[in-house]
């Protein structure tokens, strides 16, 4: 009885083994489907089910500690002989489609969880190596497609790396690390890394977007380029290197050539004019395949996203700095900003050069103002003899005679002294016909006691002022 009871359960289990697993007559096998001629092996299941669910679930584990061999948990390779120019069908190692409907957790088309301890060797998430002869098509090591409904609110990513190394690691860490290499016959671009963004959202569009923290300041970068150039807006180029807290731009003395003063170009810094203005955050080219409201729909993003800013406008500058305006492909124009600081610098430096010799003239001449006679000695300690100068009257007050000394350069043609009432009225005009210093005598005869002025003009200019007193 025991035994028969056995079998009967025996072959319940085999029947209901082979209700789920199917297999035709040329060995194509079925799980949860019927088999068909296209898969050897055909896996299905749409039963509504509460825990994971795998197309494949693969367990590989191994004992041996001298394993010599790779370990694979699934490994494919597909082989097309013969002449297949006229194909047109994709060879695909392995293809994932993943089809859901109100699905609120994650998706993967790949996920890899490796746990490596005590590994010595490279390990890969995804490991990807093509090798082509003769092939004239696009060749992906990655190739990544998302699309997504406008009831879609998450996030999507071409790629999406995370890396945590702890304090004991002493490798390198990269987010994508990129060697690229070609024969100098290939006619195509190399790209370490190519992003296009090209759909109008109202959020930030960012070819590469670097979050950088830890680490000394000094060697956290967003971004680090060495060797070649930067290419920055279509065809504007700029040999930098980038660090994460500003420019350094390459100004070794011997990577330049034809190197002149800016002796002429700081004077055009007068003929600038500046403008306050409000621009656009990218130019918005409104192409025909556009449908009016999504021309519409860009044309109000513009506006809104105006930001007020100060500078010169591009088409002006250029007349005067023509160097420092590049123009791009689509037309537009830039302003290199950092070739007007040498400029300004210049110009700072020849106007303080002005001042201090300015304010050196003024110092010397209050020096002259208080000598009381003229001599030779106060011209060298002061080192002017191309200023006229005025002297204090002496004696001051007077009632019989004073005397007035003066100093007139060689390079003045005509000088007078005139001598004024207190009413303003001219009393006396002494002209003066030698040059260098010297000195007059005014009589007090026929003027009355009372407060006088008198003036030294040279070539029609006043020079000085000064008051004297008569007494009786």
């Amino acid at each position: 009885m025991k035994k028969s009871l056995s079998l009967f359960v025996a072959l319940c289990f085999v029947h209901a083994v082979f209700s789920q697993v199917k297999v035709n007559s040329v060995g194509n096998t079925g799980m949860g489907a019927a088999p068909n001629s296209k898969a050897k092996l055909l896996l299905n299941s749409t039963s509504a089910v509460t825990d994971t669910v795998f197309g494949i679930h693969t367990s590989v584990s191994n004992t041996n500690s001298s394993l010599s061999k790779p370990m694979y948990g699934g490994y494919f390779k597909n082989t097309q002989t013969g002449d297949q120019t006229g194909s047109s069908a994709p060879l695909h190692g392995i293809y994932i489609e993943n089809n859901n409907s109100k699905y609120v957790n994650s998706t993967y088309g790949v996920y890899t969880n490796n746990n490596i301890s005590g590994y010595a060797n490279t390990t890969h998430g995804y490991y990807v190596n093509n090798t082509g002869s003769g092939y004239s098509g696009t060749m992906y090591g990655f190739y990544a497609n998302n699309t997504a409904n406008h009831g879609y609110s998450g996030n999507l990513y071409g790629i999406y790396l995370m890396n945590n190394k702890p304090s004991s690691v002493s490798g390198d860490v990269y987010g994508i690390y990129s060697t690229n290499s070609s024969k100098s016959t290939q006619g195509g671009n190399v790209y370490g890394a190519y992003l296009s963004a090209t759909s109008p959202i109202t959020n930030g569009v960012y070819g590469i977007y670097s979050v950088v923290s830890g680490g000394s300041a000094n060697s956290r970068y967003s971004g680090y380029f060495t060797g070649g150039k930067v290419l920055v807006d279509d065809d504007i180029y700029a040999n930098l290197d980038v660090y994460a807290r500003g420019v350094k731009l390459t100004s070794d003395e011997r990577l330049k050539s034809d190197i002149k003063p800016l002796a002429d170009e700081k004077d055009k810094l007068y003929l600038l004019q500046g403008k306050s203005y409000k621009k656009s955050p990218l130019p918005i080219v409104l192409e025909d395949s556009m449908s009016i409201a999504l021309k519409a729909e860009m044309k109000k993003e513009s506006i809104e996203n105006d930001i007020a800013e100060f500078g010169y406008l591009a088409q002006e500058l250029k007349e005067i700095f023509p160097d420092l305006v590049s123009q791009n492909s689509n037309g537009y124009y830039a302003v290199n900003y950092i070739g007007l600081i040498p400029v300004i610098v210049e110009a700072l430096k020849e106007q303080r050069s002005e001042n201090e010799k300015q304010s050196e003239q003024i110092r010397q001449l209050a020096k002259l103002m208080s000598i009381k006679s003229i001599n030779e000695k106060a011209f060298e300690e002061n080192g002017i003899e191309s200023i006229p100068l005025l002297l204090q009257n002496t004696p001051n007050p007077f009632n019989k005679a004073t005397e007035i000394g003066y100093y007139i350069p060689e390079t003045i043609n005509s000088a007078n002294i005139y001598i004024y009432d207190i009413n303003g009225f001219q009393q006396r005009n002494i002209s003066i016909s030698e040059r260098g210093k010297g000195v007059t005598i005014l009589q007090a005869t026929a003027l009355q006691a009372g407060i006088y002025f008198y003036t030294l003009i040279c070539d029609g200019k006043p020079v000085d002022t000064k008051q004297m007193i008569l007494t009786r």
